[in-house]
């Protein structure tokens, strides 16, 4: 399993802020145009980077962001139809 396959928005953001620390704050804030004390704060622990900034930092990290479809078995409208076509039947 992928690390953070199911992963909160807390670990989601604590990644990211291991990742750009250990890139170098300061380097990276310059790198998309935001103040480090700006930086900072949206990766602390109540931080809550908008989806423009984890873009950016991302980017500017040399990442990309990917989205993959869940397992059949774990998707709730699936489920759904199977029972749908026993009623049916």
């Amino acid at each position: 399993m992928p690390y953070l396959e199911d992963g909160s928005p807390e670990e989601i953001r604590a990644a990211l802020d291991t990742a750009v620390r250990s890139r170098g704050i300061s380097e990276l804030a310059k790198r998309i145009d935001m103040s480090r004390a700006g930086l900072s704060k949206a990766l602390g622990a109540n931080g809550g980077p908008s989806f423009e900034t984890v873009r950016s930092m991302l980017h500017a990290l040399g990442l990309l962001l990917t989205v993959k479809a869940m397992k059949q078995a774990s998707r709730v409208p699936s489920l759904f139809f199977e029972h749908s076509l026993s009623l049916d039947s």
